[in-house]
């Protein structure tokens, strides 16, 4: 689907209408931004982007990861991004302004583990032959996306989504519409399955 990412008023209230599709659908939606000249550019998918949290519902990026990797030979880049305190949004920031110094604390731990969480799922991407780079970074998470995407000159980033729009993407602090917004590279959303 192509996407122009214009944001506005509209999108905040109600969500683009690609935010809309993907929140209607159970399909996975590459999103696209239109090229500024006639010839469309070749995809060439070298670097994957793979941003985790931790929440056991985004490892759904990882198997499908590893499929696209191993059929385009690509290497993948996992990348988790800690928040600073000034970057929490929704309950767990009310929480970082009642205690913050615990919360400070509690993110100082999380910043430790995610290296650990992340070279378990690299040994795993490893054992299948595939090339994996880690990265954990510190800051806003889409703003950090963003960056390791443009940095690494990824051909490609993958995100899982709660299928969030509008006013509650906003509320929720989700990172999909943020990213999607701002970035030129091309975005696979997966969605979320719905336990049954």
């Amino acid at each position: 689907m192509c996407t122009h990412g214009r944001g506005g008023l509209h999108d905040f209230l109600v969500g683009s209408i690609a935010q809309q599709v993907i929140a209607m659908g159970k399909i996975p939606v590459m999103l696209i931004h239109p090229q500024n000249n006639d010839e469309p550019a070749p995809f060439n998918c070298q670097e994957l982007l793979v941003p985790l949290d931790g929440n056991p519902d985004h490892e759904l990026a990882i198997p499908l990861a590893s499929s696209l990797a191993q059929i385009c030979g690509t290497s993948i880049h996992l990348l988790l991004v800690v928040p600073n305190l000034g970057d929490l949004k929704g309950k767990r920031a009310a929480a970082g302004r009642l205690l913050p110094g615990t919360m400070t604390a509690m993110l100082e731990i999380a910043e430790e583990n995610a290296a650990q969480y992340l070279s378990e799922h690299a040994a795993r991407l490893n054992d299948q032959g595939l090339h994996v780079i880690t990265e954990v970074s510190r800051g806003d998470p889409a703003d950090r996306i963003i960056e390791a995407g443009e940095r690494g000159k990824a051909d490609l980033i993958l995100l899982v989504t709660h299928r969030r729009i509008g006013q509650e993407a906003f509320w929720a602090g989700s990172v999909a519409p943020h990213v999607s917004g701002s970035t030129r590279i091309p975005l696979l959303l997966v969605p979320v399955r719905e336990s049954t």
